[in-house]
């Protein structure tokens, strides 16, 4: 499946919880209205059901069995006092392959010369798709779960690649001197943009 997530804003290289989460929002308004869409909207329910499924007693043991392994499990998963949604998740045997456009005001060539290196960059992205760990978690003030994610881990990720871009849009003001829009896909198929 193809996906595309995009990000405009400040990428900082090292970024703290705070901004990670930060861009975890924009991605998180973009997954929640993914789900609304087909075929994910008919799984919704059950992946964010958290309550086990009780078969009735008449039902054999081995229809039970059955049952069980062939629903849809719920992928919800909690950290601290938060819920989580993740889209890329262990428990679907799911993995990632991730292309990402990184579009800057300035030329090619200066990506790591200006705005902080490029690794570092793209580790704050890569945090900021993946469901934040406990310490960080902790501090957060989510209101609507659950709140989505595209990976449960970055560690589902099977490949990633990085291209830098000139954007060609003038830069608003000076503290924008940075707007990096990103790419984002879960399948091995990438366009370019």
């Amino acid at each position: 499946m193809d996906l595309v997530l995009y990000y405009r804003g400040p990428l900082k290289s090292n970024g703290d919880a705070k901004e990670k989460h930060a861009i975890r929002e924009k991605f998180h308004e973009q997954l929640k209205q993914l789900w609304t869409l087909s075929p994910f909207d008919q799984k919704y329910k059950p992946a964010i059901d958290t309550i086990p499924r009780v078969l009735p007693s008449t039902v054999s043991p081995d229809l039970q069995g059955y049952f069980k392994a062939v629903a849809f499990p719920s992928i919800v998963m909690q950290v601290g006092p938060c819920l989580f949604l993740p889209l890329v998740n262990a428990k679907l045997n799911a993995v990632a392959e991730i292309s990402i456009t990184l579009l800057r005001p300035e030329p090619s060539g200066r990506v790591i010369t200006t705005g902080g290196d490029l690794d570092n960059r793209i580790k704050t992205l890569l945090d900021a798709l993946q469901v934040p760990d406990e310490n960080q978690a902790k501090n957060l003030n989510i209101t609507d779960q659950p709140f989505h994610c595209l990976l449960e881990n970055d560690k589902l990720i099977t490949k990633l690649s990085v291209e830098a871009e000139h954007l060609l849009e003038p830069v608003k003001s000076p503290k924008r001197s940075d707007p990096p829009v990103e790419r984002d896909n879960t399948a091995d198929r990438g366009n370019t943009i």
